[in-house]
């Protein structure tokens, strides 16, 4: 504690950007922390409302409607959610600032989610753009402040290039609002493949880094919620069942169906560790579009010469570059492989003081 306090006051008068502990691509440790299950939770409250939509639109014999809403409102979510995980994993401070932006985007979601019904019924999507807008230029702005304290020239160019590849689709997604309903489809599927094609754009010009062992959990923490709420809707619908029709005879196999269903979902997914093959993929954010739905996928081996070389300069750009302030570790000092894997000069550069750097150092 007394260490602790000592940290805190050496770089007392750093008032924006006080020491950094930016996290590392092998981070020993790392894992989700709980404002990214606040986040996660929030998130799926929009999934359910989308799903809930979708069965009534179902019900009404209206399913050709309801899954073309139901996939419009579903990328929104599963798109935002996805570019935030994947940008924690290589940013995430915790510092004050990352905190409030994040809980910014997590009110964005719920008003996506407030405007779900409107657009399934009355087929007005205002409110559901609004919610997605919030959440984009929520992200905009820490991709800006992620660049603007990079020292890698690479590593600025991409993340300015993920800022304006998503400010610019958020003028496209208004086209959703603004266009005749038989033209909101293919709207859809255009903007769809704009915002797919930046994190392709932003990493020609360098590779975020990210941590495979943290994104597998984020992926499958993510995926759990969203098959929990499976298993509520469905216990509903058969209470429903139960209840109003009398029909216990014809529900249960419908019932145990569902439910194997789920389980087979759960242990296809969580079969093999999925950090293991991610482990093997290529730096960056485009990855992420198979990893949803294949948490298997493996390309090459990120341990070769020219591997290692981006990674240990990626590393002494981000521990000097960001210098924003990330939660203490509580498992003590760095392990020394990697604090050895980074350049000396990054990883001594003085944040504010002369004892704030030996702080460093010896961290």
């Amino acid at each position: 504690m007394a260490e602790k306090r000592r940290s805190l006051m050496c770089c007392a008068h750093d008032q924006t950007f006080p020491a950094a502990h930016v996290p590392l691509p092998r981070e020993a440790h790392r894992a989700a922390t709980p404002l990214e299950l606040f986040f996660d939770l929030c998130f799926v409250v929009a999934v359910a409302q989308a799903g809930a939509e979708l069965v009534h639109a179902v019900a009404e014999d209206h399913a050709g409607t309801g899954v073309a809403n139901y996939a419009m409102v579903f990328f929104a979510i599963w798109w935002a959610w996805m570019n935030f995980t994947w940008f924690a994993s290589a940013y995430d401070n915790d510092d004050v600032l990352y905190r409030v932006v994040t809980l910014v985007q997590i009110a964005g979601v719920l008003i996506l989610a407030a405007g779900v019904s409107r657009a399934f019924v009355e087929h007005d999507f205002l409110v559901v753009y609004l919610g997605y807008v919030v959440m984009r230029l929520a992200l905009v702005f820490q991709w800006l402040r992620a660049a603007r304290h990079a020292t890698d020239p690479a590593e600025r160019t991409m993340c300015r290039r993920y800022a304006g590849g998503v400010l610019l689709c958020q003028v496209g997604w208004l086209g959703l609002v603004l266009a005749p309903e038989p033209a909101r489809p293919w709207v859809f599927l255009v903007m769809a493949l704009a915002e797919l094609s930046v994190p392709l754009y932003a990493e020609r010009a360098g590779t975020s880094a990210w941590h495979a062992h943290h994104i597998a959990e984020r992926y499958g923490l993510f995926t759990l919620i969203v098959l929990g709420e499976t298993v509520a809707a469905a216990t509903v619908a058969v209470k429903s069942g139960i209840v109003e029709n009398d029909a216990l005879d014809e529900l249960l196999p419908i019932a145990a169906g569902g439910l194997l269903l789920v389980f087979a979902a759960w242990w296809v997914y969580f079969v093999v560790p999925a950090h293991d093959r991610l482990d093997l993929q290529p730096p960056g954010l485009p990855v992420g579009v198979r990893a949803l739905s294949d948490p298997h996928v493996g390309r090459r081996h990120r341990g070769g010469p020219g591997d290692r070389r981006r990674a240990g300069r990626g590393r002494g750009a981000r521990l000097h570059a960001l210098r924003l302030r990330r939660r203490d570790d509580p498992v003590g000092p760095l392990p020394a492989p990697r604090v050895a894997a980074a350049p000396a000069t990054s990883r001594s550069a003085p944040p504010s003081s002369s004892s704030c750097r030996s702080r460093r150092s010896r961290s």
